[in-house]
């Protein structure tokens, strides 16, 4: 289901938006539809950011836990294969 929306923007966003929306070849629903899915999903990963620093800084590793985690690195850096980048 969708639902319709109504906005007002001024003259310039609009000749800029339509300018867009030629370039790319689309509408300007599915310009305004995309910066809109866009920025909503932008504003859910700084929120998740935001929940993750606040929860590290809350309890962050532990030394021992940074030592176990450099061992399990450097541990499977030398099982790998490496192949010459060159």
């Amino acid at each position: 289901m969708s639902v319709q929306i109504n906005i007002r923007v001024d003259e310039r966003t609009v000749e800029a938006l339509d300018h867009l929306a030629a370039e790319e070849g689309r509408t300007r629903a599915e310009v305004v539809r995309d910066a809109l899915v866009r920025r909503l999903a932008e504003a859910r990963r700084a929120r998740i950011d935001l929940t993750y620093g606040q929860a590290y800084a809350e309890q962050p590793e532990t030394p021992d836990e940074l030592r176990r985690a450099e061992q399990a690195a450097a541990r499977l850096t030398a099982e790998e294969p490496w192949e010459p980048w060159w």
